[in-house]
């Protein structure tokens, strides 16, 4: 098995060959969590550099932005960075500026500053991307879903799961079915809208740590044709799996974790209130249509359950944390209204 210190030697060795950095350059990688190699690399002179091993040779989602003229939108409006190298089944970006993910930037960088310029910034990408395919009307039916996981719903079936690994598969499976009533609702409400990034989730969004104002969104493999709610739903995930990081683990309820960490989540939903006000306000001068809060929320519990999936194949069983997060994905799926309610304060259901 190839430890961390062997795989970032082999990161800084490909750079190198591929003439990215030079072999006088000291640079410190730190490996991000993620199914396939993710790394972030800072270099002595202050450069930083992002490298993702991909699922093929080439990324599906960059190339389609890039074929059907999307990246447009997506390189003004979502600050799209130039990829400096697709090979050997690598996607290599540079920036100028030194970044952190929304994952692991301190609480400090999550102004409200950000929160509206990413709102904004998403919401014209949504809707600018719509304007684009309907000039592309004669795209064929497989461009506009060039990866099967965008806007995807895996049947939630045990035969499904059956080869699962871990202690915890069973956990897994009877949470799984307890969804399985709202997801199939929420297919039957999701539409082929507009242009999606399909995968937005914290370690995708990069703040710059001079300015917070100012982010990257990183990672477009898996863009394609779907509905906005899938990239507002994942990003809530995220925010609700940052929250649960710094819960107290004996927790074992929604309403437990929030009783017990009330400044801290309420921050985070002040945050999440500024973003999508700002969305709203943006998406509605494009003509796009509202998403309800019932539709995000059952996207982040889909969201959670792919990564509570992932955790049992990589870890093979869940910690208290883990336990919990699951509980909450079937409360965001099962009973979107009430579990929104409670972490969401908000007067109505669509987005403000």
């Amino acid at each position: 098995m190839t430890t961390k210190k062997q795989l970032s030697e082999e990161i800084v060795a490909f750079l190198v060959s591929a003439g990215l950095v030079s072999g006088n350059d000291q640079c410190s990688v730190t490996l991000l969590p993620a199914r396939h190699p993710v790394a972030h690399i800072v270099t002595d002179e202050g450069a930083s550099i992002f490298a993702k091993k991909l699922n093929d040779d080439c990324s599906v989602g960059d190339a389609w932005l890039d074929r059907y003229r999307i990246e447009t939108s997506a390189s003004t409006f979502c600050n799209r960075p130039k990829t400096l190298l697709n090979r050997n089944g690598w996607l290599v970006c540079d920036f100028t500026e030194n970044v952190v993910s929304f994952k692991n930037a301190p609480v400090e960088l999550l102004t409200h500053d950000l929160a509206k310029v990413l709102g904004k910034s998403l919401g014209a990408f949504h809707g600018a991307g719509a304007e684009q395919l309907k000039k592309n009307d004669s795209m064929p039916a497989c461009a506009r879903n060039p990866h099967l996981r965008v806007c995807s719903m895996t049947p939630l079936t045990p035969r499904a799961y059956a080869d699962m690994p871990g202690l915890d598969r069973d956990l897994f499976i009877r949470t799984s079915q307890a969804c399985r009533a709202g997801l199939e609702e929420l297919v039957r409400q999701l539409k082929l809208v507009c242009a999606v990034h399909g995968d937005l989730q914290s370690g995708n969004l990069l703040i710059t740590q001079t300015d917070p104002a100012a982010f990257h969104i990183v990672d477009w493999e898996f863009a394609g044709v779907g509905d906005p709610v899938w990239d507002l739903g994942h990003l809530f995930a995220s925010l609700l799996r940052r929250w649960v990081s710094n819960v107290d683990s004996s927790a074992s309820s929604l309403d437990s974790a929030i009783g017990a960490s009330t400044g801290e989540w309420k921050y985070l939903s002040s945050w999440w209130n500024q973003m999508q006000t700002a969305y709203s306000i943006a998406s509605n001068k494009w003509g796009l249509p509202a998403i309800t809060m019932d539709q995000m929320s059952r996207v982040a519990g889909h969201a959670i359950l792919q990564r509570s999936k992932n955790i049992l194949y990589t870890r093979g069983q869940y910690t208290g944390r883990d336990v919990l997060l699951l509980s909450l994905a079937r409360q965001l799926v099962s009973q979107p209204s009430r579990t929104i309610h409670l972490l969401v304060q908000d007067e109505g259901n669509k987005i403000l």
